[in-house]
């Protein structure tokens, strides 16, 4: 056989493994590592083949597969993530339809009963207990989400309260896909919770603990009984916690410790701080929304200090919005105030209907712009963590009277082809897909979330991390590994379109762009970071004179959330 045969033979092996991966990963997640190795020895062979126009000539697979796993992986993909949703919450926590029947539980509630198929009756929940979920669950709205129930039946012995609120299990169904989150809160306060309590609303101890008890569902007679006060003397403190929190009702008070509880638990206590060794305490996500100027929802959080200095944070693709715990008990004894929206399509961000890159940035800096004005800010300093670094850099170009300063952490916005063989592994691969076969893209970034939903984080962040020894570290971290968790989560929330649109933004080069700048940008960056090395950073500095860059030790692609210390010190600099 000539050569020509060989290769063509050659060309038909690599073609026929592929589809059978394809169909393999469709429908078992846990083949994707093994299907991202076929399609990088198909996108090689591809290339080199260079068939001129039209299909390449397995796309027809990757669409049929594509509609499987839409067809098919449904309803395991709602379960999934109804499950992850419940996971996720620090105590007993429950999906519901509109009719109270469950549809996924976690681990937590799952071992507060005996019955395989639980009904609420089953956790000790009386007929006015149902009833009241019943009634708030109809008293939902979409700017009003979140419901404070009594504890009655067997968990009113608890020290906490249940919080109700909408969820979408998938985005697609819309309407047919919102169920309810039932959630166990407890109401373990530590002294810094308490004092940031005293500090907001000037309350007292006493005063704390009437209102948690009243979110408890105890009667004022109860409560005035367990005190050994008189009726009447709850009855003052009880008007006294209303003038401070400006509210009118008990109902009020409920709501408003409601949401405040709700935010207080969002956070759990992970790994020690790095300088003293004590556990880092519960720092609140203040979580909200906005409808800008097209109609969407744009969800956000605020985190660290509620009044300081404001860092608008554009969030990395794949790490998401949240700041570790140590990092943001950190950023408020340091009156940093950070501000994070969660671009179209990630988190609970409505998406933005398919349009051009540049139309893309450019509403991403609006949208930027419309939650520091509903939040009353002037300038920030604006902080792109990771690829974001091209989404900051369009907020300075369009909205330079707005930021204070324009910083970045691993990434520089600069790209040449010719690194593509340089990248990791796993980012080599997907980067390759978004730069010479973007029509496979939707299949393959599906079929990661499946792994990922199918509950094989450490599988996919393994695959991430793989050969980079300060990136293999710091997800031996437990808070930088639990927030990477949840990023992951935040990515796949709405599907993955977003994500197919960020993979091909980030593969272009912005460095014309930065050069028109009429501000600095200031970059950390690890000098441990294989996905972006510190020489792109190097060259881009070169591009763009006025840039600057301070390098960190010991640092990879997850600087932001191993050495914060660096990225916190920086911000006051700049402020």
């Amino acid at each position: 056989m000539g050569e020509d045969g060989a290769a063509g033979q050659k060309w038909e092996e690599i073609s026929d493994q592929l589809i059978s991966d394809i169909y393999a990963t469709t429908l078992s997640p846990e083949h994707y590592d093994q299907f991202m190795e076929s399609v990088e020895a198909y996108l090689y062979n591809l290339r080199a083949k260079n068939p001129g126009p039209g299909e390449a000539p397995v796309d027809r697979h990757f669409k049929t597969a594509l509609t499987l796993l839409d067809v098919l992986g449904r309803k395991k993909s709602s379960g999934d993530r109804a499950f992850a949703i419940a996971e996720s919450a620090p105590g007993p926590a429950i999906i519901l339809d509109d009719q109270l029947t469950i549809t996924a539980l976690n681990n937590a509630a799952r071992g507060a009963t005996r019955s395989n198929a639980p009904k609420l009756s089953d956790f000790g929940l009386d007929d006015d207990a149902l009833s009241d979920i019943q009634l708030a669950v109809h008293d939902l709205t979409k700017d009003d989400n979140l419901r404070v129930v009594p504890l009655k039946g067997s968990w009113r012995d608890q020290d906490g309260c249940l919080l109700l609120s909408k969820v979408n299990i998938d985005s697609e169904l819309l309407e047919s896909g919102v169920r309810y989150l039932l959630t166990f809160s407890d109401f373990s306060l530590n002294p810094e919770q308490r004092k940031v309590l005293r500090k907001a609303y000037n309350l007292s101890d006493v005063e704390i603990d009437i209102a948690f008890a009243l979110m408890k569902g105890l009667t004022v007679q109860e409560i005035a009984e367990q005190r050994k006060k008189s009726v009447n003397t709850l009855r003052t403190q009880i008007k006294s916690i209303q003038k401070k929190t400006e509210t009118n009702s008990i109902a009020d008070i409920i709501r408003l410790f409601g949401a405040l509880l709700a935010n207080l638990t969002t956070m759990l206590q992970h790994s020690d701080l790095p300088a003293t060794g004590k556990s880092a305490p519960n720092v609140p996500l203040r979580r909200n929304t906005l409808t800008v100027r097209d109609g969407r929802r744009l969800a956000y959080i605020e985190q660290g200090a509620a009044e300081g200095i404001p860092v608008l944070f554009a969030h990395n693709m794949m790490y998401g919005v949240e700041w570790t715990p140590s990092a943001l008990f950190a950023a408020e004894k340091r009156n940093i105030r950070i501000i994070a929206p969660s671009r179209p399509g990630f988190g609970f961000s409505d998406p933005l209907p398919g349009q051009d890159i540049d139309t893309v940035l450019d509403s991403a800096a609006a949208d930027y712009c419309e939650v520091m004005d509903h939040l009353n800010i002037e300038r920030a300093i604006i902080f792109g963590h990771g690829m974001a670094s091209i989404y900051a850099l369009r907020f300075a170009r369009r909205y330079p009277h707005r930021v204070q300063a324009l910083l970045a952490a691993s990434h520089a916005p600069i790209w040449k082809d010719k690194w593509l063989k340089e990248l990791p592994v796993r980012q080599r691969q997907v980067y390759t897909v978004a730069r010479y076969a973007p029509q496979l893209l939707p299949f393959i970034t599906r079929a990661g979330a499946a792994l990922i939903r199918s509950g094989n984080h450490d599988r996919f962040i393994d695959a991430l991390t793989w050969n980079i020894p300060a990136d293999i570290k710091a997800m031996k971290n437990k808070e930088a590994y639990d927030v990477m968790v949840r990023a992951l989560h935040h990515t796949i929330n709405q599907g993955c379109e977003a994500y197919c649109r960020e993979c091909i933004i980030r593969s272009r080069d912005y460095v014309d762009e930065a050069q028109k700048l009429t501000m600095p940008m200031h970059i950390l960056h690890g000098l441990g970071d294989v996905m972006v090395p510190p020489s792109r950073v190097e060259l881009f500095c070169e591009r763009v004179p006025e840039s600057q860059v301070t390098w960190v030790e010991n640092a990879g692609q997850y600087l932001l959330f191993t050495h914060w210390q660096h990225v916190l010190r920086k911000i006051e600099e700049l402020a």
